[in-house]
């Protein structure tokens, strides 16, 4: 199984075919400048950042549940005890 730190050492076309064989879509949200895409990977999360103007993909940031960055889905996110 692959963890956040190795994810985040993959060149980002290996990131995305990751991503997009295996990651669960659990939340998205909006700024100004940005959409945003959350996926689970089994023990950790990625973000999915896009520049709305230039409709381009600037990164995917791998956290896990523990880390300040899920803050902002957190009323998104349903959580199962």
């Amino acid at each position: 199984m692959i963890t956040s730190a190795l994810f985040k050492v993959l060149h980002e076309h290996e990131q995305f075919k990751l991503v997009w064989q295996h990651a669960a879509l659990v939340a998205e949200r909006i700024d100004q400048k940005h959409f945003y895409r959350l996926y689970q990977m089994g023990s950790f999360y990625v973000e999915e950042q896009w520049h709305k103007k230039f409709k381009r993909r600037i990164a995917f940031t791998p956290f896990n549940c523990s880390d300040e960055a899920l803050d902002p889905y957190l009323e998104q996110i349903e959580i199962m005890l």
